[in-house]
């Protein structure tokens, strides 16, 4: 009985076809992936089809200054940064809002009186306006958006707003909702209402000092989360 033996021109020959079948399996649980995600949420299939995109891209790879390679979380949110002051400035807007970065978030505050009248939930003709000139830069960038209404310590009790939670809540809504008047998708936005329980700066010393940290502690804040990461 003459047996085949292998030779090593034949295991050559053979070793692709282990690394082509896991190539062809991950890429069909990557399509099986991105079709339920798109039944889902059509937006966030397409972010994922760009990312791998960047990911695959020749130069993003192998050129250390394409132009197309990733942006770092703290690039992205300096040219966030910077296109929002340059667009609210246009309005001459750019006092109005504050940014400070975390880690993982970009926090942009603005002051109440910039936006409500004193123990209301309207938006002002500025509040819309300086509304829709974040909304023309954040729309285009792969963050989700959480609004978080703060008050100050001073109670509210009316038919309207029996607690600061009501009035930091619909506060936070009434942005959301101008938010998603200039386009962004719903799924990007959430509304969070913290009433007096955050405050900036204690209310205390000199009648003076008490009310200038009450009116640094009235404020809406827009939180901005990268999403594009998977």
């Amino acid at each position: 009985m003459i047996s085949a033996k292998s030779t090593p021109e034949d295991n050559d020959y053979e070793s692709w076809l282990l690394p082509f079948a896991d190539m062809v399996t991950f890429l069909m649980a990557f399509f099986v992936i991105l079709y339920s995600v798109q039944q889902i949420d059509p937006e966030k299939a397409e972010r994922i089809k760009e990312s791998v995109s960047v990911s695959l891209d020749s130069e993003a790879l192998y050129d250390p200054n394409a132009t197309t390679r990733p942006q770092t979380t703290r690039q992205k949110y300096e040219s966030i940064t910077s296109d929002i002051q340059a667009t609210l400035s246009q309005s001459d807007l750019d006092h109005a809002v504050s940014v400070h970065r975390t880690r993982n978030e970009l926090m942009l505050t603005v002051n109440a009186e910039f936006l409500f009248s004193s123990g209301s939930d309207q938006l002002n003709e500025v509040a819309v306006k300086l509304i829709r000139s974040i909304a023309l830069v954040i729309k285009r960038e792969p963050v989700d958006i959480r609004i978080e209404g703060h008050t100050d310590d001073v109670p509210i009790n009316t038919s309207r707003f029996p607690s600061n939670w009501e009035l930091s809540s619909s506060r936070a809504i009434a942005v959301l909702k101008q938010l998603e008047a200039a386009d962004i998708w719903s799924t990007r936005l959430s509304a969070t209402g913290y009433a007096h329980t955050r405050p900036l700066l204690k209310a205390i010393g000199t009648p003076e000092e008490i009310r200038a940290a009450r009116e640094t502690n009235r404020r809406v804040v827009f939180v901005l989360v990268r999403n594009d990461w998977y």
